[in-house]
Formats: structure tokens, sequence, C-alpha cells
């Protein structure tokens, strides 16, 4: 699992009401996954969208911990005169 987000990897979003996603999943051996997304729109025109992805796993050997986060921030302007949009992610 690769600890850094590709560009392709980003979705943007445009919603007409605020969207929450929250996934769980918890494996063997004690293997956890937690995804939380969040979007909504401020204004008709700009949307932000957040994003917290964790991966835990105490592995099979002693000393084979892992541990993994990810945390995007991202928004984008779609103009009502412009039917192209300026992004941007951090």
């Amino acid at each position: 699992m690769t600890a850094l987000l590709k560009t392709t990897q980003i979705n943007y979003y445009h919603t007409k009401s605020p969207f929450t996603s929250v996934k769980v999943s918890v494996g063997s051996p004690k293997e956890q996954l937690l995804n939380v997304l969040h979007s909504q729109n401020v204004n008709p025109f700009l949307n932000v969208t957040f994003l917290y992805a964790k991966f835990n796993s105490l592995g099979f050997y002693k000393n084979q911990q892992s541990s993994n986060s990810n945390i995007l921030f991202n928004s984008n302007y779609t103009s009502k005169f412009d039917p192209s949009h300026l992004s941007n992610s951090s």
C-alpha cells in the first residue's frame, strides 16, 4: 500500500446536499481499515472534500506491524459562464 495518493486517485464531487461516507473493516490478524469521506458544496459553484484513510496491521511475525494514513483536502470551482472548472488538492 502506498502512502501517497496519485492525482488519478483523487475524485472531485459536485453535490446537492452534504455527503458523508464512513467505511470500517476489521480482519485478521488484527487488521483494521478506516475510510472517512465528506463532501459538500459551500455555494452553488464551490465544492470542498475531506478524505481520511487509515490502515493498521500487527502482521504475522514479531516487529511486522504496519500503519499507513492518508489525508486529503480538495476543492473545485465551476463557473456559471464557463463549463471548465478549477480544481485544487492538498
